[in-house]
Protein backbone atom coordinates (compact mmCIF):
# COMPACT_ATOMS: atom_id res chain seq x y z
CA UNK A 1 0.00 0.00 0.00
CA UNK A 2 2.77 2.46 0.86
CA UNK A 3 4.68 1.71 -2.33
CA UNK A 4 1.61 2.62 -4.35
CA UNK A 5 1.15 5.75 -2.26
CA UNK A 6 4.60 7.02 -3.14
CA UNK A 7 4.49 5.92 -6.78
CA UNK A 8 0.92 6.83 -7.72
CA UNK A 9 -0.35 9.25 -5.09
CA UNK A 10 -3.34 9.06 -2.79
CA UNK A 11 -6.00 8.45 -5.44
CA UNK A 12 -5.69 4.67 -5.64
CA UNK A 13 -5.61 3.88 -1.94
CA UNK A 14 -9.32 3.29 -1.31
CA UNK A 15 -9.33 -0.15 -2.96
CA UNK A 16 -6.04 -1.07 -1.32
CA UNK A 17 -7.39 -0.03 2.07
CA UNK A 18 -10.51 -2.13 1.60
CA UNK A 19 -8.43 -5.23 0.78
CA UNK A 20 -5.95 -4.54 3.58
CA UNK A 21 -8.75 -4.08 6.12
CA UNK A 22 -10.46 -7.32 5.07
CA UNK A 23 -7.20 -9.27 5.40
CA UNK A 24 -6.32 -7.63 8.74
CA UNK A 25 -9.75 -8.34 10.23
CA UNK A 26 -9.70 -11.94 8.95
CA UNK A 27 -6.27 -12.56 10.49
CA UNK A 28 -7.21 -11.10 13.87
CA UNK A 29 -10.60 -12.81 14.08
CA UNK A 30 -10.31 -16.09 12.15
CA UNK A 31 -6.74 -17.05 11.29
CA UNK A 32 -4.98 -16.23 14.56
CA UNK A 33 -7.61 -14.91 17.00
CA UNK A 34 -5.14 -15.12 19.88
CA UNK A 35 -3.29 -12.19 18.26
CA UNK A 36 -6.20 -9.77 18.71
CA UNK A 37 -4.33 -7.92 21.46
CA UNK A 38 -1.37 -7.53 19.10
CA UNK A 39 -3.61 -6.33 16.28
CA UNK A 40 -5.79 -3.52 17.65
CA UNK A 41 -8.58 -2.27 15.42
CA UNK A 42 -8.24 1.42 16.37
CA UNK A 43 -5.15 2.18 14.22
CA UNK A 44 -6.80 0.45 11.28
CA UNK A 45 -9.93 2.57 11.65
CA UNK A 46 -7.83 5.72 12.06
CA UNK A 47 -5.96 4.92 8.86
CA UNK A 48 -9.17 4.30 6.95
CA UNK A 49 -10.68 7.55 8.22
CA UNK A 50 -7.54 9.51 7.35
CA UNK A 51 -7.45 8.07 3.84
CA UNK A 52 -11.02 9.24 3.38
CA UNK A 53 -9.95 12.84 3.93
CA UNK A 54 -7.39 12.83 1.13
CA UNK A 55 -5.24 15.08 3.34
CA UNK A 56 -1.58 13.95 3.44
CA UNK A 57 -1.22 15.71 6.80
CA UNK A 58 -3.74 13.27 8.27
CA UNK A 59 -2.89 10.25 6.15
CA UNK A 60 0.81 9.95 6.86
CA UNK A 61 0.54 9.93 10.69
CA UNK A 62 -2.27 7.37 10.50
CA UNK A 63 -0.26 5.16 8.16
CA UNK A 64 2.66 5.48 10.56
CA UNK A 65 0.47 4.33 13.46
CA UNK A 66 -0.68 1.30 11.51
CA UNK A 67 2.89 0.60 10.43
CA UNK A 68 3.99 0.56 14.06
CA UNK A 69 1.39 -2.12 14.81
CA UNK A 70 2.43 -4.23 11.81
CA UNK A 71 6.13 -3.79 12.46
CA UNK A 72 5.92 -4.81 16.10
CA UNK A 73 4.05 -8.02 15.32
CA UNK A 74 6.21 -8.90 12.30
CA UNK A 75 9.37 -8.38 14.35
CA UNK A 76 8.17 -10.87 16.95
CA UNK A 77 6.44 -13.50 14.80
CA UNK A 78 7.97 -13.39 11.32
CA UNK A 79 11.11 -15.46 12.11
CA UNK A 80 9.04 -18.34 13.52
CA UNK A 81 6.57 -18.20 10.61
CA UNK A 82 9.45 -18.23 8.14
CA UNK A 83 11.05 -21.21 9.90
CA UNK A 84 7.76 -23.13 9.76
CA UNK A 85 7.36 -22.41 6.06
CA UNK A 86 10.94 -23.47 5.28
CA UNK A 87 10.41 -26.64 7.32
CA UNK A 88 7.24 -27.49 5.40
CA UNK A 89 8.96 -26.88 2.06
CA UNK A 90 11.95 -29.03 3.06
CA UNK A 91 9.59 -31.87 4.00
CA UNK A 92 7.90 -31.81 0.59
Amino acid sequence: MLTELFEEGFGNLAGDMEAFKAAYVKIRTEVVPEWQDLMPIEPLNAQEQALGTGDPGQIMPAVGGMGAVCGKCHLVHQPAAFAQRVGREAAE
